[in-house]
């Protein structure tokens, strides 16, 4: 499950990854995602406080890749620019959501927002389902050999649909790090033994 950030946890949000056997002490779970792998995100609303009612019974959801809240916009910038530099094409982005029939059920105006960020709505009377891939490892960020990897997460903030403010209705990460050629079953293994 995403940590909730707000108190509310009127959503839930599962990631279907393999979540770290070790957790850090002050941290949340970190989860190990493969570069270009699709990965599911299952979205309901929970609670017998259902906040919305019919005939709204709409959200829109963006989920988008961030860094750890502790760098600021300045340094963010500097580390996406340089990640960009690096890439084929300038239209390179650092996530993709799969056009899946299974998903495309279940969510509506998909909207590539940001190279980072998707957005699109979905139905809270029932789950939705996406599948997102991220193309940066945690270690592109620095042009330095056997630099420990920025902290990624996958953030979903969710705003009520038919008011366009730009607060969140409800916030969820978790921590992601990202590896190539299958390194998080690696990694899991290595944490086994």
């Amino acid at each position: 499950y995403m940590y909730d950030q707000t108190s509310s946890g009127t959503f839930q949000y599962t990631l279907e990854a393999t979540k770290s056997l070790r957790q850090k002490q002050g941290e949340g779970p970190m989860t190990y995602l493969n570069k270009g792998q699709f990965y599911a995100i299952t979205l309901s609303e929970t609670g017998d406080n259902k906040c919305f009612r019919h005939p709204i019974s709409k959200v829109r959801s963006v989920v988008m890749v961030v860094f750890s809240e502790d760098k600021n916009r300045d340094e963010q910038l500097k580390y996406w620019k340089y990640w960009h530099s690096r890439q084929h094409t300038a239209k390179q982005r650092v996530l993709d959501i799969a056009d899946y029939k299974e998903s495309f059920n279940t969510i509506g105006n998909i909207e590539e927002i940001a190279y980072n960020a998707v957005s699109f709505t979905w139905d809270v009377n029932e789950e939705a389902k996406i599948f997102i891939t991220v193309n940066c490892l945690s270690t592109d960020f620095s042009s330095q050999k056997g630099v420990k990897g920025l902290p990624l997460m996958i953030q979903i903030d969710t705003y009520s649909y038919n008011n366009r403010s730009n607060k969140p209705i409800h916030r969820a990460y978790c921590q992601i790090k990202v590896f190539c050629d299958k390194g998080a079953e690696r990694k899991i293994r290595d944490e086994e033994r």
